[in-house]
C-alpha cells in the first residue's frame, strides 16, 4: 500500500521466507517518497520521486535488474534504472518508461512480453534494461 505521504507499507512475505500479518513500513533507499507500486507473480516494484525504479523479491528471469544466476532472490529494493517516469510490472518481466519516452523491458521475454523479438533479450541477459525496438512516440502509460 502506498500512502499520500509515499510511504510504502506491505505485508504477507516482506521478503524471502519472512511472513508478516501486519503492515511493515519499506524505508526508501534514497529517503525520497515513493510515488508508485506495482507487483509481479513473485516480486514488486516501486518508483520514488527521484525517477528511481527498485525491485525486489523473486529473481528468477532477471526482472529485477540482477543476473539471476548470481541472486534469485533479492531481500529489499535495488535500483534497477533511473531517469524512469512509468513503469508495469507483468508476470515475471518489467517494463519502464523513461524520461525521454523510451521503452524498455527485461526479465521473462518468452512469448515476446517484453515488446521485442524473441531472440533479441540484450543478447542473452535479461536483466539488463533492453530498449524496444519500436517507437512509440510520447507515451501516456504502460
Amino acid at each position: 500500500m502506498l500512502s499520500d505521504q509515499g510511504k510504502l507499507y506491505i505485508w504477507g512475505e516482506i521478503e524471502p521466507d519472512n511472513f508478516k500479518n501486519t503492515p511493515v513500513e519499506v524505508e526508501s533507499p534514497d529517503g525520497s517518497p515513493f510515488t508508485a507500486i506495482d507487483c509481479g507473480m513473485l516480486y514488486t516494484a516501486v518508483l520514488n520521486a527521484n525517477g528511481i525504479l527498485y525491485a525486489w523479491m523473486n529473481n528468477d528471469y532477471g526482472q529485477c535488474g540482477v543476473d539471476p544466476g548470481e541472486k534469485t532472490e533479492i531481500k529489499k529494493p535495488l535500483k534497477v534504472s533511473s531517469d524512469i517516469k512509468m513503469f508495469s510490472c507483468g508476470l515475471s518481466h518489467l517494463m519502464m518508461v523513461n524520461t525521454m519516452d523510451t521503452v524498455f523491458g527485461l526479465g521473462c521475454n518468452d512469448d515476446g512480453n517484453c515488446g521485442f523479438a524473441l531472440d533479441n533479450i540484450n543478447k542473452g541477459k535479461p536483466w539488463i534494461p533492453t530498449q524496444s525496438e519500436y517507437d512509440y512516440g510520447k507515451v501516456k502509460d504502460i
